[in-house]
């Protein structure tokens, strides 16, 4: 922003320029914290789940004919981001792999 500017008159007027406020260390400290709480609260989203089929492909997308990331079998833990993007029937998967998986084929591990 221009702080001189001319009128029709030919006059100029300088405005008034707000400076640029500096963050304290306390607010920045704060800022800190409400990021630190954030990725707190997106592990708390994560849980554990079974895979009850004998094999079960990862996708890269929630498409089925997506490409394979990688395959798990029957018994396998998988940690899943449970959150309300993912589109129905399927579940983000962040461990083992990174992908998607039919939600039809694991179930959520008890305690």
């Amino acid at each position: 922003m221009n702080p001189i500017k001319k009128n029709q008159n030919a006059e100029v007027t300088v405005e008034a320029v707000k400076p640029v406020e500096e963050k304290t260390i306390e607010d920045k400290k704060e800022d800190i914290l409400k990021e630190a709480i954030t990725k707190v609260t997106e592990i708390e989203k994560e849980a554990d789940y079974t895979v009850i089929v004998q094999a079960l492909n990862v996708r890269k997308t929630t498409s089925l004919n997506a490409d394979r990331v990688g395959l798990v079998h029957s018994g396998d833990i998988l940690t899943v981001k449970e959150d309300n993007y993912t589109q129905a029937g399927w579940k983000k998967v962040v461990k083992p792999f990174n992908g998607y998986v039919k939600s039809e084929f694991i179930a959520k591990k008890k305690g």
